[in-house]
C-alpha cells in the first residue's frame, strides 16, 4: 500500500529484506562507475551482485572519471589491466569500460548494467555530467538493461554505505520481476540516512533546476602560464516539486527515476514549423 507524505510525496513501502536462497537471478552482470575501481562503492555493489548472478564482471576505470559523462575515448589509447578474474582497471572513461565489457572482454553482452554506487547524489538537472549515468545510458544504447546507483552524504567521512547495502539488492529483484524495456535506464539514489530511517521509495521526476552557475577558479602554474578548475553551484533548496528527486531524499526515501530513449525524440512540429514562416 503506498502513501502520501505531508509534503505530496507518494511512497511505497521499503522491500523486505532478507538472504536470498535459492538460484541466481542472471547469468552474467557487468558492473563500472564513475570513482574508480577502487572506490568503497563499486566493491560494495560487487559483493551485493555476487548474490543476483552466477558471474559478475568489474570493469572500472583506473582513476576517477566524475563527470565524464557519456564520452568515449578516440582520441587516445585505451589500456586495460586484468586485477583478478573478472577484475579489470581501464585507463578510459566508464562508457569506454562498458564497450571493451560488453564487447570484448566478455564471452557476451551481459544481462544487467550495474553503474555504481556513487559516492554522492546524480539528480536534478546534473545528470547530464554524471559518468555514473553515462555508463548506464551507453549500455542502454545496446538494449543492456542498465541501473545506476548513488549515495547521498553529508559528511564524506561518514557515509552510509549501510543503506544501500541493505536496500540494494531486494530493489533489483523486484525491479526485474519482468523484464525491463529495451533502452530503458533505472537511477536510483538513496538518502543521507541509515537503514532504519529510510521512509520509502519514491518514483521522483529528475526535473529539478538546482544550477545556478558555474564557478571558474583561475590559477597560475609555475611556468607562468594560466591554469583552471572547474565546480558546479547549486541551490537545491529552490527545487519545490514534491514529485523531485530533490524532495524525495529531503524527505528521507529512496529516489528512483526511469531514463526511457525515446525513438520520437526531437520531434516538435510547432517549433519545427517557424522555418516555413515567410520573413
Amino acid at each position: 500500500m503506498s502513501r502520501v507524505s505531508p509534503n505530496g510525496l507518494r511512497l511505497l513501502p521499503l522491500p523486505p529484506v532478507h538472504p536470498h536462497k535459492g538460484e541466481p537471478l542472471l547469468r552474467r552482470i557487468l558492473i563500472t562507475n564513475d570513482d574508480g575501481y577502487d572506490a568503497p562503492g563499486i566493491q560494495l555493489l560487487a559483493e551485493l551482485a555476487a548474490e543476483l548472478a552466477e558471474e559478475v564482471w568489474i570493469v572500472a576505470p583506473a582513476t576517477d572519471q566524475s563527470g565524464t559523462a557519456q564520452s568515449v575515448s578516440l582520441h587516445q589509447p585505451i589500456r586495460c589491466k586484468p586485477l583478478a578474474e573478472r577484475h579489470f582497471a581501464v585507463r578510459g572513461t566508464p562508457s569506454d569500460c562498458v564497450l571493451l565489457g560488453a564487447f570484448h572482454l566478455m564471452p557476451e553482452k551481459p544481462d544487467l548494467l550495474l553503474s555504481g554506487i556513487n559516492q554522492g547524489i546524480n539528480m536534478a538537472d546534473t545528470v547530464g555530467f554524471s559518468g555514473t549515468l553515462g555508463a548506464a545510458l551507453t549500455a542502454s544504447l545496446f538494449d543492456i538493461p542498465a541501473i545506476a546507483l548513488s549515495q547521498a552524504w553529508k559528511d564524506r567521512h561518514k557515509i552510509h554505505w549501510d543503506t544501500p547495502r541493505r536496500y540494494t539488492g531486494a530493489l533489483i529483484r523486484q525491479l526485474l520481476t519482468e523484464p525491463l524495456p529495451g533502452g530503458m535506464v533505472t537511477n536510483i539514489n538513496f538518502p543521507s540516512v541509515a537503514p532504519q530511517q529510510v521512509s520509502g521509495i519514491a518514483n521522483a521526476s529528475m526535473n529539478g533546476q538546482s544550477l545556478t552557475g558555474a564557478g571558474v577558479d583561475q590559477r597560475l602554474d609555475q611556468r607562468q602560464q594560466d591554469y583552471f578548475w572547474l565546480s558546479f553551484q547549486h541551490h537545491y533548496r529552490a527545487v519545490s516539486d514534491p514529485n523531485s528527486d530533490v524532495n524525495a531524499l529531503r524527505e528521507r526515501a529512496i529516489s528512483v527515476s526511469f531514463i526511457e530513449r525515446q525513438l520520437a525524440q526531437g520531434l516538435n512540429p510547432e517549433l519545427f514549423s517557424r522555418f516555413g514562416q515567410a520573413g
